[in-house]
């Protein structure tokens, strides 16, 4: 009789013989686990490349990089600060009605005559007196008077100048044709046959203008 044969325990899948159990790798997946529920620390952003030499373009790169951390942080405070404002507007105007409701409970009932006195009758009565009217609107002083004074007053410089020149011009023009008719009368005086009345009368001419010029200054 033959005797049975038992499985050998180091028996390969493809032998023939029973699959071997394989022993779960508990340490490794605790591991996972582990890192999977601890929380991962934000990364900063970077601008422009991580490894890029000292000079211009890295100096840029850092102010480019404060630049966009200070607007972010101001926008975070001002979110933070818009977010308080609104629960501060929301707790007061709360606040009023309850305690408008907590002063009409416990304030003292008021008297008869002090009744018809706060009526709107008795305020708006003429025994109150004349009302004041309308105070008038206040006037704003204009930013460019000054400069418009300054611009007048300059143009009429500038006028008083012009006339000036315009004066002397005429000065000039009129002297000229003085000395011009001074000369043409002298050359017709000092021909031959000329009368000495006409060469007396140039010299008078001149000597009343040099008398006159003599006095004007």
């Amino acid at each position: 009789m033959t005797a049975a044969k038992h499985p050998r325990d180091d028996a390969a899948p493809g032998d023939g013989g029973p699959p071997a159990t394989r022993v779960p790798d508990a340490p490794r997946r605790a591991k996972k686990q582990k890192r999977a529920a601890a929380p991962r620390k934000r990364k900063g952003f970077s601008v422009g490349p991580a490894h890029l030499p000292d000079g211009p373009y890295r100096r840029k790169a850092r102010k480019i990089k404060r630049g966009l951390v200070e607007k972010a942080r101001a926008k975070r405070d001002y979110a933070k600060l818009k977010r308080r404002e609104r629960d501060g507007r929301d707790g007061r105007r709360d606040q009023p009605a309850a305690d408008a409701d907590a002063d009409a409970a416990s304030a003292p009932p008021v008297h008869p005559s002090r009744r018809a006195l706060l009526s709107p009758a008795s305020r708006s009565s003429p025994a109150q007196g004349p009302r004041r009217g309308r105070a008038a609107p206040r006037r704003t002083a204009d930013p460019f008077a000054a400069e418009r004074a300054r611009g007048a007053a300059r143009r009429d410089e500038a006028e008083e100048r012009r006339r000036e020149r315009e004066g002397a011009a005429r000065e000039r023009e009129r002297r000229r044709e003085e000395r011009a008719r001074a000369r043409r009368a002298m050359a017709g005086a000092r021909r031959e046959g000329a009368k000495l009345g006409r060469e007396s009368g140039v010299l008078l001419e001149r000597v009343r203008r040099m008398v006159a010029e003599e006095g004007g200054g």
